[in-house]
């Protein structure tokens, strides 16, 4: 079972970091990836129920195919470009219940606001067959974004899976995507 990284354009070194750790290896680079929580930096601060870690404690990962988010994207007229993803094999790496969890990701609450611990299931292989597709409410909020001229973030309403540790990604499988086809 497989879920998927966005790899970092200017990815250094073998082992994928949690943000937090990023910043005393490659502060530089910690803060291009900081960057993307511009106008929302209070969620770096969120406790991850559960894992009792932040929320940049921990590597985040889709268990949706990058292909298929792109060609939501496109097909609303997003201008394409590659992107190189890496393919995670959940139990080689050693996903479990005590270091990973499944963030539904269906915040009702206001943003900023405590998560919920309900909407943090601790790790199971069969979670990820549950949150493989992208769902309405993430291909609405993709065409919101298109209406109003405005970038989407790609995994709202996508479920996260959380994994407290870094991660070697020596012989990980890397997927590159393209309008409309996988490399």
């Amino acid at each position: 079972m497989y879920v998927y990284h966005r790899k970092p354009p200017n990815f250094q070194g073998n082992v994928l970091y949690p943000l937090n750790q990023l910043k005393d290896i490659f502060p530089v680079l910690y803060e291009k990836a900081a960057s993307k929580y511009k106008g929302r930096e209070m969620i770096m601060q969120q406790q991850i129920p559960r894992l009792n870690c932040l929320w940049n404690d921990v590597l985040h990962f889709s268990p949706v195919h990058p292909e298929k988010v792109m060609n939501a994207l496109w097909s609303l007229g997003y201008p394409p470009h590659s992107s190189t993803w890496w393919k995670i094999d959940v139990e080689k790496v050693g996903f479990n219940a005590t270091n990973t969890v499944v963030y539904t990701n269906h915040r009702k609450l206001p943003f900023g606001a405590p998560f919920p611990i309900e909407d943090f299931i601790p790790f199971e292989i069969a979670l990820i067959n549950e949150h493989q597709q992208l769902s309405v409410s993430t291909q609405t909020y993709y065409q919101e974004c298109k209406a109003q001229n405005r970038r989407p973030l790609l995994f709202v309403n996508v479920a996260h899976v959380l994994h407290w540790g870094a991660i070697d990604i020596r012989g990980v499988e890397e997927v590159v995507v393209v309008e409309g086809k996988k490399e």
